[in-house]
């Protein structure tokens, strides 16, 4: 007889935060002191997929407020576009999770 419970299979963890993290260039962030981004790469990655997916907004709107990090180019962008754009990175790095 075995006592031993079946093992689930191991899954990968979903690391959004760092695949998101991965689309933003070097190039484009000015300043990156004090902007608390490996914390929420952290926390992104923690949520997986389903807890980005649940915390799409949140993520948004912490993007567009980072944007004054960015290069002057890239600061000048309309608040309704940003949010058009981190919508589509945060997009991006879902699919990627999934993928791989």
């Amino acid at each position: 007889m075995n006592d031993k419970a079946p093992r689930r299979p191991h899954r990968a963890p979903e690391r959004v935060g760092t695949a998101l993290e991965s689309l933003i260039p070097d190039w484009a962030v000015a300043d990156k002191q004090g902007c608390d981004c490996k914390s929420w790469v952290r926390k992104m990655d923690s949520w997986g997929v389903v807890g980005c997916e649940a915390n799409r907004q949140a993520i948004i709107t912490r993007l567009v407020k980072q944007r004054e990090r960015l290069i002057p180019l890239l600061r000048g962008i309309p608040e309704p576009l940003a949010r058009i754009g981190a919508g589509k990175l945060l997009d991006k790095a879902i699919k990627m999770v999934k993928s791989s």
